[in-house]
This record gives C-alpha cells, structure tokens and sequence, in this order.
C-alpha cells in the first residue's frame, strides 16, 4: 500500500503510535508521517532484523495443500510461472493484508463520458489536475486527502458521498485525540452497548459506568458539539445522522483521520461537498442523485479496495477463512486462528487504531502459540466465544477497544495487562507500541519461572 499509495498519502496515526514496539520512528518524521517515510521506516525495520533474507520477493503462491499434520505450498516466479517449486511446512500464516484490488463502482452512461476515471490509487502526482474539473466519489480517508490536494490546484472540486462519517480530527471538541482515544480510560467510558468489549466485560466496568453515567453522557455531549458547531459548522451535508457515540462502533468502516484543511477548504467553497451519490453519467460530468450535474475532466473512486484473497487453500478452508461477508470472515479466534485448522493463522487483516502494532501483537500471540506458551481452550468453547463477536457490524475490527484487545493476548501469554507505572499513568496517559517492547522475551521468561 505504501509502496503505490496516492499523492500525499499518510497516517491516520500519529508515529508514536503508528510503529513497531521494538523500533521506534525516527524524530524527524512528521507528526502522521508521509509515505515516503513510512516506505523508508519499513526499509530500514527489514534491514535492522536482516529480514531481507528470508523475503523472497515476485514470488506467487500457487496452492497451499494439507497433507497429514504439515502444509505443502507450490510457488512460481511472476517472471515465469513454469519456475516452480515446492515446500512443506508445519505451519502457514496468510499476511496479504486487506489492500486487494481497487473498487471501482459503475454507473449508466459511462461509455458516454470524454473524461477519465481514476481510482485513488492511480493519482501519483497533482500536474494533471491543475485547472481541471474534479469530481472525488466516497468520503472516507483517501477522498477527503485527496480532495484536499486536488482542490489547491483545480479549476473545481467537489466530493460526493452516499453517507458522511465523523472524520477523526486532531481536535474533537476541546479535546485532542491523541490524550483521549489512546488510554484505558477513554476504553472504560465507551458505553458498552455502543462497542462491547472484545470478548468479557467485567463487573467493574459495568460499575463504573453506571456510576459515571452523567459524567459519560456529559463528555460525548460536549464531543458532539463541538464535532457538529465547531467541525461541521452544522452544515447538513456533513452532518450524520446518529451520535458520534455509535459512531465508535462504525469508525473501522471507511472513516479515518481527515487532513487539518478539510473541513476549512469545505466551508470556504474550495472544496463541494454533496451528499449524494452518482446517478449517471454526462458527456462532459455526472448527474447525482439529486438531480445536480457538475462538470468533470476527471472522475477520481475514493472507494477503498475489494480485500481479495487469492484462492490457494481448499475450498472448505478459503471459505472458512475468506468466503462471505466480513462478518463471516470474522470467526476467528483472537482474530487469527481458525479452531478446526490450528496450522494456519491470518495476520494483518485486524483494523485498528494502529494496524502495525496490532499486526505484532498478533504476531506475538502466535510466536507464544508455537513455542506452547499460549494455551487453547476447546473447540466449543472457541467456537462459543467467536459466535459472541459476531453481533458486532465488523467484529475484525476492534476500535475502540485496542488495549482490551491487546490485554487478553497478553493475559494469553502469562504477562500482565497493566504496561505502565502507577495507576495514574496506566489509565490516563495513552498507551504506546513501546509499552510492549520485550513480550515475547517476558513471556519466554515468565514459561521457564525466571
């Protein structure tokens, strides 16, 4: 993804939390670093750990077969697919990610238009766009950076979105995220039936939110005007429909953090904002929904990707895995494990506040499971509990319960929960990767009762 991103790609996170626990980012980068320096922090992570050797690049997976308790994977150079090989291994991990293939949706009379049509990740440079007409279709992460890239140097932009979302922003209200969504405490305050813990909820936090539930209502009150005066300067367009509250359990599902200029290049008519959709094409534009037609040399499909996963395992174990809808796909345990096939795991396809921290903390888990640290309940119980997860729109994502999450993959690996100093620092200051800088070793040491 960072590889071939769009012009002006970053985080939504910031870098402390967007990293590694075992290397941190360089102080010179940015704030929401770049892609290009997250290209850079990728390539030196993999020279660091001298992981280049075991990378075996233009290499495709041609099937991936069970045979007895092993796997036997066949390969073949991109190059040249009659170069094959074959291997055998005890254990398979699928790490493809969920970037797959670019969604783009069609609309009647698109042969009629004259201009181009782009997806997001097609736009490498903005020279194309400079006094151009440019229509951005879906409102996610990559439609509200682009358009706001785009809007610097085209004739006009306008954004068109099915629905708006309430876009993270450094500020939400009078609070700044990086002090609030990041600690313990902000996980205790989420109401429960706006995000249920990942797999237990304990007692003492449904206590403490029945007696705190003024306090709770008064905070997501003042979020929400402050989101709606001050963010979308009631501009209905912009406007959802539900409270930022039960936006918490939708956050993984096309929002993100939008860019500082956003939400001011809207208000001072740089940048369209409509909320609607296409409902067919123009010769030299689109007709929405709602009857308005705007002008377009260039159609850009802000519309994410379809998280394809090539079919190399058998049919019953890709459609365990892969088949159907994400919340079928989600019947896995802690997100990783299947508990009919225990010899293949799924990393990387878990959304988050900072998938690359969560991504290793799963990679962790599994290093625990192989080395016979981490212990499996039964079947039916695993069963049972992934069954509880499926109530939620996209169980695969665990916003906003990442250190809920994180904590019951420690607790399976026999450490403690609680990473930081005092109880003061454990609930009020953010939690960090580097706060789990050495599990793996901990949890080694914790086995062997040093």
């Amino acid at each position: 993804m960072w590889n071939v991103g769009y012009h002006g790609l970053s985080t939504q996170t910031p870098k402390e939390e967007y990293c590694y626990t075992d290397f941190p980012p360089p102080s010179s980068f940015e704030e929401f670093p770049t892609r290009t320096q997250m290209v850079s922090y990728f390539n030196d992570y993999a020279a660091h750990f001298r992981l280049n050797d075991h990378i075996r690049l233009r290499t495709r997976v041609v099937s991936a077969t069970p045979k007895d308790s092993l796997w036997v994977v066949k390969t073949c150079s991109v190059d040249d697919e009659s170069n094959e090989d074959t291997w055998t291994f005890d254990f398979v991990v699928v790490a493809s990610g969920t970037f797959g293939k670019p969604r783009i949706p069609t609309f009647s009379k698109q042969e009629i238009f004259r201009g181009k049509i782009l997806h997001s990740s097609d736009v490498q440079s903005l020279d194309q766009f400079r006094g151009k007409s440019v229509v951005l279709v879906g409102f996610g992460k990559s439609g509200t950076e682009l358009a706001t890239h785009i809007s610097e140097v085209a004739r006009s932009t306008a954004l068109v979105f099915r629905a708006p979302y309430y876009l993270l922003t450094k500020n939400v209200g009078p609070f700044n995220h990086k002090n609030v969504i990041y600690t313990r405490l902000f996980e205790a305050i989420v109401p429960l039936k706006a995000a249920p813990y990942y797999y237990k909820s304990n007692w003492m936090i449904r206590l403490f939110q029945l007696l705190m539930a003024p306090i709770i209502w008064l905070f997501f009150k003042i979020m929400q005007v402050g989101v709606t005066n001050d963010t979308f300067k009631n501009n209905k367009d912009l406007t959802p429909n539900y409270p930022v509250v039960k936006h918490l359990a939708r956050i993984c599902l096309g929002s993100g953090m939008t860019p500082d200029q956003f939400y001011p290049r809207v208000h001072a008519g740089k940048i369209k904002a409509i909320h609607s959709n296409v409902d067919h094409y123009l010769p030299d534009g689109v007709t929405l929904e709602n009857g308005t037609n705007l002008q377009a040399d260039y159609i850009i499909m802000a519309t994410g990707f379809v998280g394809e996963a090539a079919q190399v395992f058998p049919d019953e174990i890709h459609e365990a895995f892969f088949g159907g809808p994400p919340s079928a796909q989600s019947a896995l345990w802690r997100n990783t494990l299947h508990p009919k096939w225990r010899n293949v795991a799924i990393i990387g396809h878990t959304g988050g506040l900072s998938n690359i921290c969560c991504s290793e903390m799963q990679s962790i888990w599994l290093a625990g499971l192989l080395a016979n640290i981490v212990k499996l309940p039964d079947e039916t119980t695993m069963y049972n509990q992934m069954e509880e997860r499926k109530r939620r729109v996209w169980p695969m994502c665990i916003f906003p319960r990442n250190i809920q999450f994180y904590d019951t993959l420690v607790e399976d690996l026999g450490c403690k929960t609680l990473r930081k100093k005092g109880f003061f620092a454990n609930y009020l200051k953010p939690y960090k990767p580097a706060d789990y800088q050495g599990l793996y070793e901990e949890a080694l040491a914790n086995k062997r009762g040093l």
